[in-house]
């Protein structure tokens, strides 16, 4: 009796550290335009913080998130100008923009309202090589990889400068492209609060284009009070949905 006893008690012991071992896991990663931080994985405070926007998204595990600060940020750093390089987001990974840079709990952020005329102070931005000139910008400033669901989030960004004019797939979504070629079916992350603002496509969907080609094959990105604004393309300016949405 004793051990029984002993033995439930021990699993529900078990059990309750790894409860607190779930929470106690998840960690905050820190970006901003002043960081020093060379090794993204450790940057977990505003002042250990790293400019690698993508090493923090890339260092982080589901539950997980990314706070960045106000300023610009270009896919593959500063000095980049390779315009194959994009932001890709990460399943279970939340990503917030907008911050002063001293916040300590999310609901000191500044208030964002794209749809209202108060955008994210936080910019990615596909304006590379010469600044002003988006014949050398970014294909994508966000390329979304095929598997992607609703639990990769993004809170928060003005969307900019992507110029989508090279050969398919690089003709379409200058913004932001939700792509299922390769593994799928799904690529559907959730946006909140952002903007997509000159974003340029010679062929579909200027700001985003959420392609799946095939059957069971869906890109159905989840939108909530983002904006569109001055994206063009010759199909769909701000969106083209192909066989996904």
């Amino acid at each position: 009796m004793q051990t029984r006893t002993f033995t439930r008690f021990l699993a529900a012991f078990l059990l309750l550290l790894a409860s607190l071992g779930l929470t106690q896991g998840q960690t905050t990663r820190y970006v901003s335009t002043t960081g020093t931080n060379t090794n993204p994985a450790t940057a977990t405070s505003w002042a250990t913080s790293t400019t690698d926007l993508q090493g923090a998204i890339n260092a982080s595990s589901a539950t997980d998130q990314v706070w960045v600060a106000a300023g610009t940020y270009k896919p593959g750093g500063n000095a980049n100008t390779i315009r194959t390089i994009s932001f890709a987001m990460k399943n279970g990974v939340t990503i917030y923009g907008g911050f002063v840079g001293d916040e300590t709990v999310l609901s000191q952020r500044p208030a964002i309202n794209p749809v209202s005329g108060s955008p994210s102070s936080t910019t990615l931005s596909g304006d590379i090589g010469t600044v002003g000139i988006n014949t050398d910008n970014s294909l994508h400033v966000i390329s979304n990889p095929a598997g992607l669901t609703t639990t990769a989030i993004l809170d928060g960004f003005v969307i900019t400068g992507g110029n989508a004019n090279g050969s398919f797939p690089d003709n379409a979504g200058g913004g932001m492209f939700n792509n299922v070629l390769g593994s799928g079916p799904v690529c559907s992350p959730s946006l909140t609060n952002c903007s997509f603002q000159g974003n340029t496509a010679t062929s579909s969907g200027g700001a985003m284009i959420n392609y799946g080609p095939g059957a069971g094959q869906v890109s159905s990105p989840s939108l909530t009070n983002c904006s569109f604004q001055g994206n063009t393309a010759p199909n769909g300016g701000a969106m083209y949905n192909s066989g996904g949405f």
